[in-house]
This record gives structure tokens, sequence and C-alpha cells, in this order.
């Protein structure tokens, strides 16, 4: 790597030429910092790792590094809380991670970079929701959707109807069902055509799929490369109840696991029973079962039909 390629910069300090010739930069502003002017020379920048307090300077780093494949945005004490609409300028980002996110959406617009192939969001811990873009089906060289959140608490993501046209994802970390608008609710048939899917794929918001038939549109068992699969069957209708007892058991039949599985976790399910015929044989490699609220089940699964279980 050539002499001054890879430059840090945290607050002050003036930078002069050496930035010029950079094409990865650490870049950690402190609170009510400008940024410096000198900066805006790095015209062949690459990589840009910022750190900041507020997302007020944002804008005119995306107005200058065009050229830039990959970003990571990070803010101290909870000030990122939006992502300015000149992220779309960056037409050849192929990575973007953005940690202790605070905002209550992403903007439309990102849903033009349709270069970008890895997506990494880390959400703060009090925030309970986050609505992703309705036009993310445009992403269509996505491999990477990887959703976390600080803490304990289970984040909730809105996802928007037609992210199963993203038939390049490979990594999906969590998908959800149902959404605030009855028009734009992301169903689970939305899975259906994501058969490249490895390791681990978490779902949630089960409790919101209407019937069988949605779940059997899944097709999960064609997921044969996912080795771990979570299943969560919370809904948005808590009093429902009774209804659920039926409709669960309908929708855990539909949705056979891929062949493979090593590690299923099931929670709060409302079913009396489990585990139909046809998973039992999908199940030949399972080493480890969490069954997590079951508290109508009348039986437990069949365990020793899992030769491989560590019990």
């Amino acid at each position: 790597m050539a002499k001054n390629e890879c430059i840090t910069i945290i607050g002050y300090e003036e930078s002069g030429s050496i930035i010029q010739n950079a094409r990865h930069l650490y870049l950690e502003i402190p609170n009510n910092a400008q940024i410096l002017e000198s900066i805006y020379s790095a015209k062949t920048l690459r990589t840009l790792i910022f750190v900041g307090y507020n997302d007020h300077k944002l804008s005119g780093l995306f107005q200058h590094f065009r050229r830039l494949r990959t970003l990571t945005l990070s803010s101290r004490y909870g000030e990122l809380k939006e992502i300015p609409d000149a992220i779309e300028n960056l037409i050849h980002l192929r990575y973007l991670k953005i940690r202790n996110y605070h905002g209550d959406g992403l903007p439309e617009n990102i849903c033009n970079l349709c270069n970008l192939q890895i997506l990494k969001i880390k959400v703060g811990s009090e925030d309970r929701f986050m609505k992703l873009p309705q036009g993310m089906s445009k992403m269509i060289n996505l491999k990477h959707l990887i959703l976390k959140e600080e803490g304990y608490w289970t984040h909730l993501f809105e996802f928007p109807r037609g992210i199963g046209r993203l038939s390049s994802l490979t990594k999906l970390s969590r998908f959800y069902v149902g959404g605030k608008d009855d028009n734009q609710r992301c169903e689970l048939g939305e899975l259906k055509n994501l058969n490249h899917l490895q390791g681990t794929l978490k779902i949630y918001g089960l409790g919101n799929v209407v019937d069988a038939c949605e779940a059997k549109n899944a097709e999960p068992k064609k997921k044969i490369g996912l080795r771990d699969l979570d299943l969560n069957f919370f809904g948005d209708n808590l009093e429902n109840h009774g209804g659920r007892m039926v409709t669960d058991v309908s929708v855990m039949n539909a949705l056979e696991p891929p062949p493979g599985l090593e590690n299923l976790a099931i929670h709060w399910y409302c079913g009396t029973t489990m585990f139909p015929n046809n998973w039992i044989m999908s199940l030949a490699k399972l080493r480890r079962l969490t069954l997590r609220g079951g508290l109508n089940l009348e039986h437990l699964p069949p365990l020793e039909c899992f030769s491989s279980l560590n019990i």
C-alpha cells in the first residue's frame, strides 16, 4: 500500500497535503467542530469511517466523496437520527454500515444505491421501531441485509412489500411479517424466492400470518443453506389468543424447515401440537432445539426421532 493511503483524523487535526492521496480515511469529529476544508482534497477516497456527534455534517461529505466504495457511519451519545438525502450521490457504494442509529427510518432515496451489496444497521437501545424504505426492491445487487440492536430488547423493523425481489440475498439476519399499514404489510410469502440464504434467519411476527397458504408460499425447505432458524409467533393482536391456537398449528405445519438445519428455536407458539410428520425427516441433523412460551403444548415433540439432538 502506498504512503499516506490510510489516514486517521481526529478533531481539529490539520491534515495538510498528506490527505490528497488518501484512499481510506477514519474521521472523528467532536461536538460542534467543523470539518476542515482540506479533507475535501481527497479526490480518490474509497473508504470512509465517520464518527461524529450529529448528522448535519454528513451531507457535505456525501456531496464531495462520490467515489466511495465503503462507508461506515457512527455517532456518539445517540445523535445520529437522520441520514441526509445526499447519500444517493454515492452510486458506487458497495458497503454501508450505520451504527447507533436513532432514526425511525431510512431515506427513501437510499434505495437508489443500486450497486450496494452489504447493508448493516445497528439501532440504539432505547429505540423500538424503524421502518425500512418502500423502494428496497430496487436494490437488486444487495447480498447482505444485517439488522441488529443495542442491548437485549428486540427492535421492530417494518419490512416493505417487494423485498422478496432481492433474490441475490445470502445473509438476512431477520425478517418481519406484518406492518402498521395493512395495504403495505409484508407477507411471509416474500421469502419464497430468497433461496440463496445462508447461516441464520430469524422470522418475527408469525402471529400476524393470516393462514397456512401464506406460510406455505415462503417455502423455507428450499433455503438449504440455512443452519439456524428462529420462529417467533408473537403477533400484533394480543387479544386473539383463541384464534391463534388454531392458526399457529396450520402455520407451523406449512413451515417445513430445510434439510441440514442444526439449530431451531420456536418462541410464543400458541398451538397445542408441534412437529408434523413432514418435519421429522427435515430435522435429521438437528443438534439444538429451543422452545419458549409454548404454554398450550399438550405434548413435547418426539425427541427420540432427532438422532443428532444434544440433550
